[in-house]
């Protein structure tokens, strides 16, 4: 977990929908129920599988007492950022 990461995102190119992505974009405050890396970048199936086995991980931990991670989701026309709600420290992804 060294290397901090941006995932690319797509937005409409519609003019006035995508402007409330420009400079820091949008926030949504949002629980982390955990990173997976995917094969592939689409498939219903896939994501569906991938969140069933993240979902089983964080009922476990809950068992042991543990809570979700509190994050804020930005958005902007740059990516997607994930940042710890408490510490405002970008969250890193290892890849």
């Amino acid at each position: 977990m060294s290397r901090e990461h941006c995932i690319s995102a797509c937005f409409p190119s519609a003019p006035g929908s995508s402007s409330r992505f420009h400079g820091d974009g949008v926030r949504y405050k949002a629980k982390l129920i955990g990173i997976d890396h995917v094969t592939s970048a689409e498939g219903e199936k896939m994501c569906w599988d991938s969140m069933m086995k993240l979902k089983g991980f964080e009922a476990a931990f809950r068992k042991q007492g543990r809570h979700k991670q509190r994050v804020w989701l930005k958005i902007c026309s740059g990516g997607v950022r994930i940042l710890d709600e408490r510490t405002g420290v970008r969250v890193t992804l290892s890849i």
